[in-house]
């Protein structure tokens, strides 16, 4: 361990900022400035101590500067997060926003969403002048214009204050919003583009550039969801991505194929190279760097910097600095650059799953890719090309699979399939969709290249169509604890270090993080199968009513007037305690029809939603646990949590035996 963090010094600067992003949000107070100060003052100490020769000549003394120079990385780390994390806005009602429209974050069939950089905010005779970030729902016929972006716009419509996710296991959304930098929600009903004074605005630029490139998109691909898809993959942006498609990919396991990643901006630096070393002499190696890594960032910008190709850009950027340098770089210090780089210009990107998804699974290549490979020697070179790439597939996704599970419940079962008939096909694609880019349109070439690339597109839809309908394609209802996360992390580290320099202390770090692992699960898995709840969903248009008796789920749906969903609000327990597929029973029955026996009592659901409103109205504190409703009729019941989850909207979980 000691020789490789010696050989990767950055690796250990990475893991005390990012540790220190992540305690700065989950255990300390906003004294920003606190923390600022003892930053300094350690910085001042440790550079004395670099400066001073005859101390550091002292060999003895070395481990005094690395631990003042950590301490004041940590600190930096903490201040660099309180400096950048957006602040809850807690207003609520009708109100104008005036800023600037700065991407697009998503479409639905009633909605298009946007984030608007605000600079000022009117509410309720209330203005709020300090800069921050709002979360726009546009109507979807609201028709949004391309030269609305990038200049000032007047938005007129309702704010409304993040809520916490009271319902356990389940998403919280509010917390997402805000780890994206986002202060609020705001509904827009009207919006005025106003006259922007910049001379030259970057960001209307840059968006008429997308929109180039999107109607050349467009042209090519006659088919919207071919045309979706090139976008999603070049350009990043999902928004006019088919849904069906997209959950189609994530059911076979290559939906990182519709993430700009390190494999766009390979072919990309690929071509590039190929063109100026055609196009400029050898000896203007300097002059050549510059120009890739403009390209790269512009790319990077176009696309939006998501963790995944600020990754692969600075990688490159790195590897090819070294390389004109005749300097071996080591990957795992190149690779927590990147990170690192990434966590200073914008710390809440450690919040980012697309940030710890792109490292690791280049991290998982690089551990494991070498011992997979070796394990076969296939003298047929299509053998061998498609055993590498069950390799490298196989590798990644060691590495990410305790992410994938502990952030969205789910695992493809035929990945491996997926990435065997999909990933060849991906360089052709984007080549020729790059090719697209600068050729004519309507010439001869453009629209050969544009009947190859639209056959391989459609070839790539219907086939992870295909693997999508295969039965037990996608397993749901998983969960990982945190601590099981963790646990299972360091299993695979040492799985790592065993194969590339055994010691006998990995391998007992990896036995005891096994059966760590399998000891907390089995005993989640055993302590959840004696559990019986009774979940109760209630609001003024219906009840969800979940009863869970060890692995077995039912659930029962009662609608007054709308369709309620239980995905939306139970999932998660469903997760946490591993059930079956819940049996769904739909009724169209009114609440106050309906009555539930519960501890040897019956109930009628209309009066407990009744008597939970009077409570609301009473001040009653609804986080209680083991909490005691006096109900009509002089009904008791013993609820274990009892919490408001939106207006007039109640949770209830109830033991029953």
């Amino acid at each position: 361990m000691q020789l490789f963090l010696n050989q990767n010094p950055l690796f250990r600067v990475g893991f005390i900022y990012i540790f220190a992003v992540f305690t700065a949000r989950n255990f300390i107070s906003d004294s920003f400035w606190i923390f600022s100060c003892a930053f300094l003052v350690l910085s001042a100490i440790s550079l004395v101590f670099l400066i001073n020769k005859s101390f550091k000549k002292k060999s003895a003394n070395r481990w005094i500067i690395g631990i003042v120079f950590l301490s004041s990385f940590y600190f930096f780390g903490v201040s660099r997060y309180f400096y950048c994390k957006p602040n809850r806005l807690d207003v609520n009602g009708k109100g104008i926003i005036e800023g600037k429209i700065c991407s697009i974050e998503g479409k639905s069939k009633q909605w298009i969403k946007v984030g608007v950089k605000v600079t000022t905010l009117e509410v309720s005779d209330k203005t709020v002048n300090q800069p921050f970030n709002a979360f726009v729902y546009f109507p979807d016929s609201a028709q949004l214009a391309d030269s609305c972006f990038g200049i000032p716009v007047r938005i007129e419509g309702i704010v409304q204050s993040f809520q916490n996710s009271v319902i356990p296991y389940q998403f919280d959304y509010s917390q997402y919003l805000l780890n994206n930098g986002y202060s609020c929600i705001f509904y827009a009903q009207n919006i005025e583009c106003m006259k922007s004074n910049s001379v030259l605005n970057l960001d209307q630029w840059i968006n008429k550039i997308r929109s180039k490139f999107r109607l050349v998109f467009r042209t090519a691909y006659v088919d919207s969801q071919n045309s979706g898809f090139i976008e999603a993959m070049i350009l990043g942006d999902r928004s006019f991505l088919d849904k069906d498609l997209k959950q189609a990919y994530a059911k076979s396991g290559v939906i990182h194929i519709l993430a700009v990643s390190g494999l766009h901006v390979g072919i990309l630096y690929l071509m590039v190279v190929f063109f100026i070393n055609i196009l400029i002499p050898k000896k203007f190696k300097y002059l050549k760097f510059f120009i890739v890594v403009f390209v790269l960032l512009f790319y990077a910008w176009l696309t939006g910097f998501s963790p995944s190709v600020s990754r692969a850009v600075i990688m490159f950027s790195l590897i090819m600095f070294g390389d004109m340098q005749k300097l071996k770089a080591s990957f795992f210090n190149t690779l927590a650059a990147s990170a690192l780089i990434i966590s200073i210009v914008d710390p809440l990107s450690v919040f980012n799953v697309g940030f710890w998804l792109s490292h690791l699974a280049v991290a998982g290549i690089f551990v494991f890719y070498p011992f997979f490979r070796q394990l076969i020697n296939f003298q047929f070179i299509g053998w061998r090309w498609i055993y590498e790439l069950v390799c490298v597939s196989l590798s990644a996704q060691i590495m990410v699979l305790p992410i994938l599970i502990y952030s969205f419940n789910t695992f493809s079962t035929y990945f491996l399939l997926g990435n065997l008939i999909v990933l060849p096909l991906i360089p052709a694609i984007l080549f020729s969709s790059f090719l697209l880019l600068i050729l004519p349109q309507g010439s001869f070439l453009f629209k050969v290249i544009a009947g190859f690339s639209n056959g391989l597109v459609t070839f790539s839809n219907d086939s992870v169509n295909w693997i999508a309908s295969l039965s037990g394609s996608f397993i749901e209802r998983l969960s990982l604890s945190i601590t099981e996360c963790l646990v299972l992390f360091i299993f695979f580290i040492s799985i790592g270090a065993i194969l590339h320099t055994y010691k006998k202390i990995r391998l007992q770090i990896l036995i005891l993080s096994i059966f760590t692992f399998f000891g907390m699960f089995s005993y989640r898995v055993i302590h959840n199968y004696y559990q019986r709840n009774a979940y109760i969903i209630i609001n003024k248009n219906g009840a969800i009513v979940n009863v869970i008796s060890g692995i077995d789920n039912w659930v029962y749906v009662f609608n007054n007037r709308k369709s309620l969903s239980p995905q939306f609000y139970l999932s998660g327990t469903w997760a946490y305690f591993l059930t079956k597929k819940p049996e769904v029973i739909i009724r169209s029955t009114k609440i106050e029809s309906v009555k539930l026996k519960m501890d040897n009592q019956v109930f009628n659901l209309g009066d407990l939603y009744k008597d939970l409103v009077k409570l609301k109205q009473s001040n009653f504190c609804f986080n209680n646990h083991s909490t005691s409703l006096n109900l009509p009729n002089g009904l008791n019941i013993s609820v274990t949590e009892l919490k408001i989850i939106g207006k007039n909207e109640f949770y209830l979980r109830i033991l029953y035996e």
